[in-house]
């Protein structure tokens, strides 16, 4: 679909991430909570070697004329 943008970021970490909500103070714990903010869809991939998080946002619309 031309109308949305596919991001996928890859790395060797273990384990599965997971949607928390982070309180003022925390210094981690953000990142998946923004990415559901804007996304259309998301979601985690297991990978023989680490884990990949991919991300399908919808492009805005340019103006017409």
């Amino acid at each position: 679909d031309d109308a949305q943008v596919r991001i996928e970021v890859e790395d060797d970490a273990q384990g599965t991430p997971r949607l928390v909500h982070a309180t003022v103070t925390d210094e981690r714990g953000r990142g998946l909570y923004i990415v559901d903010s804007l996304a259309e869809h998301w979601g985690i991939r297991t990978l023989g070697w680490g884990k990949q998080v991919w991300v399908e946002l919808r492009r805005p619309l340019a103006p017409a004329g």
